[in-house]
């Protein structure tokens, strides 16, 4: 038995040893190029640390960066405070998302600004050197109109916002009952009130940005509302924006004091809400699983993506920066994290040391 035993023990020895010889003789046909860093195949790299952390993208391998990068065919950018701010261009902003798009990207600009139609935003964007079309512009002003044109809405529209909003809605065929512009009050109220026409064939009231928001306006949008069939749509809901050190109130003031006097919720069709996005992805032309939403504000940008089931990035060169996200981090509960974004970066120009040149 022991004679078997060392034998046993020997044939193991040797099976590991021949083993240990051919692993030696395949590291000798190896050639490793030591001019280079070792890095993991692509295939290989992990993004985990990125998704839903709220990844300071700066502080991560390069590698891992660009394999997250690609796992995106569709980049969604926010216009206002990650590409521009009013008109003048963030220094490298414009050439990252060209960069983005040179590498076989599809682009669009995502913007809550009512107060331009595609055209114009288009026309902007590309004034300001941004290589893009005018069907790859989604903007609230063009989103309404067809909303109600895939409604195949039939009836009159009463408006309150500027007259890009009024274009749209005119060329999607939506019959407006009145004109953008100024309804100033020019006698007591009960004479506005008592000479004041309901038109019957109102079905809609649609509110967008409006700097001739006034009591005429909402006295009549509140009138026609009463009527429960008649539609209650909002370009968007933003709080307010700054200029200087002035605070300039958004839609959202104006939605939110006709909601306050009729008990009715708007339906939004700007961020965060889904609508702006829904028709490109049922006709394909979007795909939310390899989809990147890139904006400013946690507040709309963030959650819109999360809405669509896009992957997010903030910039902080907008409404919210880094320390705005630390405070957010500190909060608990849903919102927090519906609110948070899956990766930043100061400003989207920093993306151009990831890209191909």
């Amino acid at each position: 038995m022991k004679k078997w035993l060392d034998n046993f023990k020997n044939m193991r020895f040797l099976s590991r040893f021949a083993d240990l010889i051919g692993l030696l003789k395949i590291c000798q046909n190896l050639h490793f190029d030591t001019s280079k860093p070792f890095s993991r195949p692509t295939e290989y790299t992990t993004t985990k640390t990125i998704r839903k952390q709220c990844t300071n993208l700066l502080l991560q391998p390069a590698t891992e960066v660009r394999s997250w990068l690609n796992l995106f065919k569709t980049i969604i950018a926010d216009g206002e405070g990650v590409l521009w701010i009013y008109d003048k261009p963030i220094p490298g902003a414009i050439d990252a998302l060209n960069q983005l798009k040179a590498s076989g990207k599809q682009i669009y600009v995502c913007t809550n600004n009512s107060t331009q139609t595609r055209q114009q935003h288009a026309f902007k964007a590309e004034r300001l050197g941004l290589n893009i079309r005018e069907n790859e512009v989604l903007c609230t002003a063009h989103a309404t109109a067809q909303y109600l044109k895939d409604l195949e809405f039939l009836k009159y529209a009463y408006v309150i916002g500027a007259e890009a909003l009024t274009t749209e809605l005119d060329a999607a065929g939506i019959v407006l009952h009145n004109d953008s512009g100024p309804d100033i009050m020019h006698e007591t109220v009960e004479k506005f009130a008592t000479e004041f026409r309901k038109e019957a064939n109102v079905g809609a009231v649609i509110v967008g940005y409006d700097t001739h928001f006034s009591f005429c306006k909402l006295a009549k949008a509140v009138t026609y509302l009463k009527n429960p069939n008649c539609l209650f749509l909002a370009t968007n809901v933003d709080a307010s924006s700054y200029t200087g050190d002035m605070v300039l109130p958004g839609t959202g003031s104006f939605v939110a004091a006709i909601e306050y006097c009729t008990g009715r919720k708007a339906f939004v069709i700007g961020k965060p809400s889904a609508n702006m996005c829904t028709r490109y992805i049922q006709n394909g032309l979007i795909q939310p699983a390899n989809t990147l939403m890139i904006g400013d504000n946690y507040q709309t940008d963030m959650p819109f993506g999360h809405n669509l089931g896009f992957q997010t990035l903030l910039v902080g060169t907008g409404t919210h920066t880094w320390s705005d996200v630390l405070h957010l981090k500190k909060l608990n509960g849903n919102l927090a994290k519906h609110l948070m974004p899956d990766a930043y970066i100061p400003k989207l120009a920093d993306l151009n040391y990831f890209l191909p040149r």
